[in-house]
């Protein structure tokens, strides 16, 4: 199991971070569903990719590819 936890990476209940699987069973009616993420605040269990890039678009937007760069600078 994967989460993310508060932007860090946690694994699963086994062996993993018992504080990040509280968490998760919190904000997901008692299940370590995965993946389950926070962005800015807000939690939300097994997004879409595209309602998880409208999220940091929105509240995070420095997290955003290219995010700081200049036009067509690359990594």
């Amino acid at each position: 199991m994967r989460h993310w936890f508060a932007g860090h990476f946690v694994a699963g209940s086994r062996g993993g971070d018992p504080e990040a699987a509280a968490f998760v069973r919190s904000v997901a009616d008692g299940n370590e569903t995965v993946p389950t993420v926070t962005v800015a605040g807000k939690a939300m269990v097994n997004p879409s990719k595209g309602r998880l890039l409208e999220a940091v678009r929105t509240h995070a937007p420095h997290l955003t590819p290219g995010a700081g760069r200049a036009a067509g600078e690359r990594d």
